[in-house]
């Protein structure tokens, strides 16, 4: 999951995603940080013996601390002395809290500027650990490596550990600069690597001391709140030393731990941070990714614990301003016997005991019940596959961003500091020292009107399934995706939209049939329209039949033409328009044409399409939202490109359409046939397969509408762009040449025209998958059934191979607050 990222790359990760950056005072950050009354003497307690020991009154200074605009590397043995002073204190005072053990490391064994450019490194000054021994030791490893490849085990192994150890962070700069902005995307880019790697902190605190001024951080998965009133630590002593103390006195959860995830480890259940050493450091055990327990709802108001065996998707858990999606295969813990030997499972039995857990921060507006994916899929009528679905409480409350910063005030900076200055109360709302905000002022852009407020939400589905590039054959990838198109139809009559159709959304399910998964970007409405709203008399069809002179057609065709468009020219116009595109002359002179022949539906399978979905009466607002997974969007979408033009955005199921469209295309072009394996030449990048990928898949985050322009250009086939793009598929897939051509002409035909070719393609591309299935199945001989059954289990126990079960048995007793 983790590997060797170029800082420069990091940092651009880090700018592009940080979306939303609030300033607050240092009083309302501290309030997160402060003591619960009842210990309020035991935290005075240790911060007057850190003074009385550190604190040197005739310089009015720190112990040891160098003057104003030394070098970093000054700072940072004072700064962890000082700091383990404060561990070592609250020791002696700390009772029953479920804190943090651990102390304060300096990770650099050089000083960075002294770092050559091959030795630069991703890693922050000072850190909080439990164990500061062999976290030290992989560190001195890291700082010693050159130019290690990036794909070296070992050296994914340490990084990787490194990030998972840390619980608290410093960075220091020898002064304050003018801007302070890349300081704090420096910063965020420490926070984003630990929620990479731990998987179970809901936010995480951090610390910026330029000079002697201290900054406080907090980034959770709505953004970056931070302090616009720096403080002296020279000066406020006190205020110092109750911030460190906090890291080692406040409960876990209360600097960002998730206390409804616990580790199963020994047959014991235990938050990640009560790790024993022998256990935690040792760097191959990975042991935050394996075996977590977490408590769902389940049937009778009880609670069930479920066991992680295998991180799915990980991704999400990096990305900032974010849902952070995580997704889990996960067991009943009661079931785990049932496991013992089973290679991961095998029996049908055993595979029906396994479920995924998918956890996510929702955005949320107003006051929720139900999480919004598990939602749709009732709105879907697809509810039978959630097992049970909840909003995440912690301690009876919300688990949410609003809650975290309920205390927190922010400062609007944008009021006219003049023009409001004889109606302020300076008691109440202190002027703003312009000073102070300057090195922070670049920040303020990122602060939308309104802060974004997310919610922790988990939901448990039944059954488990294989990515679809895993298909063993061309059939089975065409049967897939056929049974996707179908639900996505299904969904869609009932008023849902997916708006995300990606290579990751379609599985292989233990049946065999296609899954269509992740609702996240759904939408729904309850507003429906007339496909067909005109009524149309045998006098009618008759009439209209005598008004077309360019070709002869059947009487069900009229008459759809004229429920659909009410109008002889208008339907006229379209008809003759269709014709040409299908069948260029001299090919229609002297032939009947009828509904099968443009792929319409007939007068009885038109019954389901009378009312369809109307997603055009939702606000306005909701037409220029842009979703979906970058490199499978429709260029439409990319462009933001309406049809008809002039007209508001809306996302279609034509849209969704080309994106499975996609889908197919990049799998045959990119995999070496079926069976999932990559071809070798993506590895190439100067590579013509390679480029042509890069070109068509993977465009530049900051420009969406140069893919929207290629995409567009493929669609339309300018320049034979399209012909192209083919002559780059896999020979392995020949046989689903002819489906992407004809699929592609359905595409080409409706881009751009509102009318029933848009409006009906589920059931254009559903018939031609329908025939593709058809033909493979009377290709395929007895011998090739026999293969890819065979395909099929090897498939499976690679799968199931990588599933981590820990030794059988229950638990034998949980310690959620305990000492080790």
């Amino acid at each position: 999951m983790t590997t060797r990222v170029k800082a420069e790359d990091l940092h651009g990760y880090v700018d592009k995603e940080l979306r939303d950056v609030r300033l607050c005072s240092k009083n309302d950050f501290v309030h997160l940080l402060s003591p619960p009354s009842e210990e309020q003497s035991s935290w005075d307690t240790v911060i007057n013996k850190v003074i009385e020991s550190h604190y040197n009154n005739s310089t009015k200074r720190w112990k040891d601390f160098p003057s104003e605009k030394a070098n970093e590397i000054e700072y940072y043995k004072p700064l962890v002395d000082l700091a383990n002073k404060v561990c070592q204190e609250c020791q002696s005072v700390r009772k029953h809290q479920d804190a943090l053990d651990g102390q304060w490391v300096d990770t650099h064994s050089i000083s960075p500027q002294e770092r050559s450019d091959s030795k630069s490194r991703i890693q922050p000054d000072i850190v909080h650990v439990a164990f500061p021994e062999p976290f030290e030791e992989v560190t001195k490893h890291i700082n010693n490596m050159d130019d290690v490849d990036p794909d070296d085990e070992d050296t994914k192994i340490n990084i990787q550990f490194f990030w998972q150890q840390i619980h608290v962070l410093v960075e220091v700069k020898k002064s304050e600069p003018k801007d302070l902005s890349n300081h704090i995307l420096q910063l965020c880019s420490y926070m984003r690597q630990m929620f990479q790697e731990q998987l179970d902190r809901r936010f995480i605190i951090s610390m910026l001391l330029c000079g002697d001024q201290l900054y406080l951080w907090l980034l959770d998965r709505a953004g970056l709140v931070g302090t616009w009133d720096r403080f002296n630590i020279h000066v406020e002593t006190r205020l110092l030393i109750q911030i460190l103390a906090a890291i080692s006195l406040l409960p876990a959860q209360k600097l960002g731990w998730d206390p409804t995830m616990r580790l199963y480890v020994d047959r014991d259940i235990i938050p990640s941070y009560r790790l024993l050493e022998a256990k935690r450091c040792r760097p191959q055990s990975n042991l935050f990714h394996d075996n977590w327990v977490i408590s769902m709802p389940a049937e009778n108001g009880v609670r069930e614990d479920f066991l992680t065996i295998r991180l799915i998707d990980g991704a999400g858990a990096q990305m900032l301003c974010s849902r952070a999606t995580l997704v889990w295969e996960v067991i009943k813990l009661s079931a785990l016997p049932k496991f013992d030997g089973s290679e991961g499972g095998g029996s049908d039995d055993i595979e029906k005991e396994i479920y995924v857990l998918k956890q996510m921060w929702q955005q949320v507006n107003g006051q929720s019940t139900f999480p919004d994916e598990a939602g749709m899929y009732n709105h879907a009528k697809r509810g039978n596959f959630i097992y049970s679905a909840e909003f995440v409480r912690v301690d009876g409350d919300l688990s949410s961003t609003s809650s975290l910063r309920k205390p927190l005030n922010y400062r609007d900076f944008n009021e006219d500091e003049e023009e409001n200055e004889e109606f302020r109360d300076e008691h109440l709302e202190p002027l703003h020292d312009m000073a102070t905000l300057t090195p922070l002022t670049s920040l303020l852009y990122r602060c939308s009107a309104n802060a974004v407020a997310r919610a922790q939400t988990r939901m448990m589905m039944t059954g488990t399934g294989y990515p679809l590039r895993y298909s063993v054959s061309c059939l089975e990838l065409v049967s897939v995706l056929r049974d996707c198109v179908n639900v996505h139809k299904q969904m869609f009559l009932y008023g849902v939209l997916h708006r995300d159709i990606s290579l990751g959304n379609i599985l292989i399910s233990g049946n065999g049939l296609g899954q269509l998964i992740d609702l996240d970007h759904a939408k729904h409405t309850d507003s429906t329209k007339q496909l067909f709203p005109n009524e149309v008399s045998s006098s009618d069809v008759v009439s209209f039949q005598q008004f077309i002179k360019y070709a002869n057609f059947d009487a069900d065709i009229l008459q759809f033409s004229l429920q659909y468009f009410g109008h002889q020219d208008a339907a006229s116009c379209y008809m003759r328009s269709a014709l040409n595109c299908r069948f260029p002359e001299p090919d229609n002179q002297g032939r009947v044409f009828g509904c099968e022949d443009f792929g319409w539906p007939s007068e009885k399978q038109r019954e389901e399409y009378k009312k369809l979905p109307n997603f055009a009466v939702k606000e306005p607002r909701e037409g220029y939202l842009r979703t979906g997974t970058v490199r499978y969007m429709s260029y439409q979408v990319l462009l933001m490109d309406p049809t008809p033009p002039n007209e508001i955005f809306i996302h279609e199921p034509y849209h969704d359409i080309e994106s499975f469209f996609w889908v197919l295309v990049y799998i045959c072009i990119a995999c070496q046939g079926p069976g999932g394996n990559l071809n070798l030449d993506l590895k190439r990048r100067n590579s013509r397969l390679s480029k042509l990928v890069n070109k068509a898949f993977n465009p530049k985050p900051d420009n969406l509408q140069a893919l929207g322009f290629i995409r567009r250009d493929y669609i339309r086939d300018r320049n034979d762009q399209f012909k192209e793009l083919m002559t780059y598929l896999h020979k392995d897939f020949d046989d689903l040449r002819n489906l992407i051509k004809r699929w592609w002409k359905i595409l080409a035909i409706s881009c751009s025209n509102a009318g029933p070719d848009r409006d009906l393609i589920h059931h254009h591309v559903l018939q031609l998958l329908d025939e593709t299935v058809s033909q493979l199945t009377a290709k395929r001989t007895p011998a090739e059934k026999e293969k890819e059954e065979a395909e099929k289990e090897q498939r499976r126990k690679r799968w199931a191979s990588k599933r981590r079960f820990p030794p059988t048995g229950i638990a034998s007793r949980t310690r959620s607050k305990c000492w080790i």
